[in-house]
């Protein structure tokens, strides 16, 4: 389906001339190639091209037969009923289907050497060096003062919760958090008052919302920002008056309605415009595309996807899950509580937080939420802490009594 996308995407002028220097008809399958091939060609010879010139450009030049005629009438029809991708998609996956075509013909030709028995040094070489692995990796700083830096606890994206704070030392660029828990427990609100503390250190966020309208997880963040109830914000527009502190920071937010979006444009956006954090709530309900055996396999891509964007866009990730059925009234649920997942999320993960409540939880304007960090790559502290969570004003209040354990 993403190779429809493309192809439709190419007919675009802008689309096309961002992905010449990458663009070649043999990266693409045999069955689209052939259209691609014809895109450039009738580029070169129309200001402006659309499907139906294609189609009969191909019609005329290329099928020879009636079954091949009727393959390309089905393969036209299936591409008229996709969406374009944009530029930047399109230049990410042209360029990754070009990469992957040059391995395999790097492969394919030193098996030929080998299949000969060449014992050529100069063959394997002139093979290698026109392979384009150019942005396949990158070479890491071995100065000492550098490698310490990673590590080091300055410059990292802090938690609100004081305790979470001092046990983790803060988040930081290329990490993926997972928040986590059953419905209503919260754990869209613990995100929101972490964003909050973000955006008044002068931290850029984008934040995609599938779950809660993005006006709703706005409020919760202003609330959280300004230690606010909807009265007193009410109270400041009926006097005409602004919040200080909002208006300073709110520069800083972007926040998106995305429905099922397409996590490769999250990854193309954030590549543009380079924020310090991405959130997605829900990641589990976005589209990515591929052919997966079941739904695990799919929520896994999905989060090795999240990945990729925070280390290629130098950005901290946090997801937003649900936990099982199991962890309902459970007040520290565990990552292996995870929906549809026990190890697939988890796996892409630096740290995961797992939001929960006891069962019977009176409905006061103060709560009791429990907050449990069973995994942590960042510094390897492990811990469950209890907090008050005011619902009103978006706060979220570490109780004192609880304990952590094991570091």
């Amino acid at each position: 389906m993403i190779e429809l996308r493309l192809v439709h995407s190419l007919l675009d002028k802008e689309v096309f001339e961002s992905v010449t220097d990458t663009l070649k008809p043999s990266i693409f399958s045999d069955d689209n190639a052939d259209i691609v091939e014809a895109i450039i060609s009738l580029h070169g010879e129309f200001e402006v091209i659309d499907l139906d010139i294609v189609h009969e450009h191909l019609r005329n030049k290329k099928v020879s037969t009636r079954s091949k005629m009727a393959l390309l009438d089905e393969i036209m029809n299936e591409i008229r009923l996709t969406e374009p991708v944009g530029a930047d998609v399109a230049k990410q996956f042209i360029f990754n289907l070009a990469r992957k075509s040059n391995r395999l013909d790097a492969l394919n030709a030193l098996a030929q050497v080998i299949e000969k028995n060449e014992d050529s040094h100069a063959s394997v070489t002139e093979i290698l060096d026109a392979t384009d692995y150019e942005e396949s990796s990158d070479k890491v700083d071995t100065c000492l003062g550098s490698l310490l830096e990673h590590y080091s606890t300055s410059g990292r994206v802090h938690l609100s919760v004081d305790a979470l704070q001092t046990g983790i030392g803060g988040l930081q660029r290329k990490n993926v958090a997972v928040y986590f828990g059953r419905p209503e427990v919260g754990k869209s609100s613990l995100l929101a008052f972490d964003v909050a503390g973000w955006l008044k250190s002068g931290i850029r966020v984008d934040y995609y919302a599938n779950e809660e309208p993005a006006k709703k997880i706005i409020l919760n963040i202003v609330r959280a920002a300004c230690n606010m109830t909807d009265a007193d914000i009410a109270m400041h527009i009926k006097h005409g008056s602004t919040i200080d502190i909002w208006e300073e920071i709110r520069h800083n937010l972007t926040v998106r309605e995305v429905g099922d979006m397409d996590i490769d444009m999250v990854f193309a956006r954030a590549k543009k415009d380079t924020p310090d954090v991405v959130c997605l709530d829900q990641i589990d309900k976005m589209t990515i595309h591929g052919n997966y055996n079941n739904g695990a396999d799919r929520l896994k891509a999905l989060y090795e996807r999240s990945r990729t964007i925070a280390k290629t866009a130098d950005c901290l990730v946090c997801n937003v899950s649900q936990a099982s059925a199991e962890a309902e009234g459970m007040i520290y649920p565990p990552y292996s509580m995870l929906e549809n997942s026990k190890t697939g999320k988890a796996g892409e993960a630096d740290i995961i937080f797992g939001i929960g409540k006891y069962k019977d939880t009176p409905n006061d304007r103060q709560e009791l939420r429990g907050v449990c960090v069973s995994k942590n790559k960042i510094n390897g502290w492990h811990g469950e802490q209890g907090v008050m969570f005011d619902r009103h004003s978006n706060q979220w209040i570490a109780r004192g009594e609880d304990n952590d354990y094991s570091a």
